[in-house]
């Protein structure tokens, strides 16, 4: 049985609110960034990552807003076709990009936690700082490419019935236009499918460590466990919610759930959660941001506010 158009309106707003800790959240991790990078005049590469995946990911939330917000404009958003295409190439590229960002991430941790015993890592280990920088570069060129392919195959798919579409005041119509799946699946599944085999790689390295950790010790004082816990936690996070948005990606691909089912609607509130949730787990994996935002509440909490 089919949505009401009530429930459909009440998901949306569930998304809105879903949203707004991931703004905020973002926003902390940006503001925190800098103001340390202000103080000590000397950002390393992992900052400039995480300022740069906050950055992305604040846009990716504020573009969904923005795309949800299109629902209940009717179908004028429709006749401006700029305006639609902006609003989709937007939402695409910085979707893309978090994606793309978050496999940096990834790999950062891989290689400076693993480690293999090959000529070719062990100078990627050495210029990490080189590496990174050009992968970052390279993201969001193939961020840009990737998007604006998507756009011109959406173009395709959404001129051959524009008018009656416009006509006929049918939203839905447009809401269920489909790319071609492989491009679709290959804009987005790549970066995850690199986060995956990277992250599992890390987290089996940090539980052996960590094992070894525990197994001496006695001899071993002075050693903070949590910092362990707390990586292996977060990695743990990388492996669940990226393999589950791999399996979201192939499903909206193959377009096995139409708009109006309520599966589609489950597997989307997952993916809007995700910036939540990620900058969530990057504050408590990171010790100086996981500092600010203790200090910050402590002083929330002194103040009376």
């Amino acid at each position: 049985m089919a949505f009401a158009v009530p429930v459909t309106t009440v998901c949306v707003f569930v998304f809105l609110l879903e949203l707004m800790p991931g703004i905020f959240s973002n926003v902390f991790i940006i503001r925190t960034i800098l103001m340390n990078n202000s103080r000590t005049r000397d950002m390393k590469v992992i900052g400039n990552l995480l300022l740069v995946l906050a950055i992305c990911t604040l846009c990716y939330s504020c573009m969904v807003v923005i795309n949800m917000f299109t629902l209940f404009l009717n179908d004028w958003i429709y006749v401006f076709h700029y305006l639609f295409y902006t609003v989709r190439f937007l939402l695409i590229y910085t979707t893309s990009s978090t994606c793309w960002f978050s496999s940096c991430l990834c790999f950062f941790y891989f290689v400076k936690i693993v480690n293999i015993g090959s000529d070719v890592f062990m100078c990627i280990q050495m210029n990490i700082n080189k590496v990174i920088s050009w992968m970052m570069v390279v993201s969001a060129l193939v961020s840009a490419v990737s998007s604006s392919l998507y756009i011109v195959e959406l173009t395709k798919q959404f001129g051959r019935n524009t008018s009656a579409t416009i006509i006929n005041n049918d939203r839905e119509h447009v809401e269920n236009q489909r790319i071609n799946p492989n491009l679709f699946y290959l804009i987005n599944c790549a970066p995850v499918f690199i986060m995956v085999v990277t992250t599992v790689s890390t987290v089996i390295t940090l539980i052996k460590h960590r094992q070894k950790v525990s197994s001496n010790w006695a001899t071993s004082t002075g050693i903070n466990m949590s910092i362990y816990s707390s990586a292996i936690c977060t990695m743990v996070y990388f492996v669940v919610s990226y393999s589950l948005l791999a399996v979201i990606l192939v499903l909206y691909s193959l377009s096995i759930f139409d708009i109006q089912h309520p599966a589609y609607w489950v597997l989307w509130a997952f993916v809007y959660f995700i910036p939540v949730s990620q900058s969530g787990f990057i504050i408590y994996g990171t010790s100086h941001l996981k500092k600010a935002l203790l200090q910050m509440l402590y002083s929330v909490k002194c103040n009376g506010l």
